[in-house]
């Protein structure tokens, strides 16, 4: 919107509930004319507080991915996906810095939340050995360890990558 658009009036609720998007312009535009008392507050607050829990749930999510890789490529007896899950890792690597590049203050919190993630990764991880692997099912469940067994080091890291099995 600019300066010249006319805003039709709704109440405010109802905007940040059918149309998010305009809500959030006209909330900026408030703002920047320094209008407080015409703020919608209370989807103010409840967006803010979404903003920061999406942004952790998505390194959560990226951290998981990139465990689940980590562990095929030390554990997977299976060689021919390797090429894949080294994808993987690099590209979930590089998004991962991406969001922690934007929200740097969530870069401290990667120890906390690695063991969730660590917990989908291995749980993800053994569903595909299972399915491409199912006699080797139990092997991998005793194999794969029930914490992470890598540092924050080594899962940021661009040039790590595990030695696979049979490899020192």
């Amino acid at each position: 919107m600019n300066e010249h658009t006319p805003i039709v009036p709704r109440p405010r609720g109802d905007l940040h509930e059918t149309d998010l998007s305009t809500w959030s312009a006209e909330q900026a535009r408030l703002l920047s004319e320094g209008r407080f008392e015409d703020l919608d507050i209370a989807n103010l607050i409840d967006e803010l507080e979404t903003m920061g829990a999406s942004e952790r749930n998505e390194v959560s999510s990226r951290l998981a991915t990139i465990l689940e890789h980590l562990l095929k490529l030390r554990y997977g007896l299976q060689r021919d996906p390797e090429r894949g899950w080294f994808e993987t890792v690099q590209t979930q690597r590089d998004d991962l810095e991406s969001v922690l590049r934007l929200s740097p203050s969530l870069r401290p919190r990667i120890p906390d939340l690695t063991p969730f993630a660590y917990m989908t990764a291995r749980k993800r991880a053994m569903r595909s050995f299972r399915r491409y692997e199912p006699e080797m099912a139990t092997r991998y469940d005793d194999a794969l360890p029930d914490t992470c067994p890598f540092t924050t080091e080594q899962i940021l890291n661009e040039d790590y990558l595990p030695d696979g099995p049979g490899k020192s």
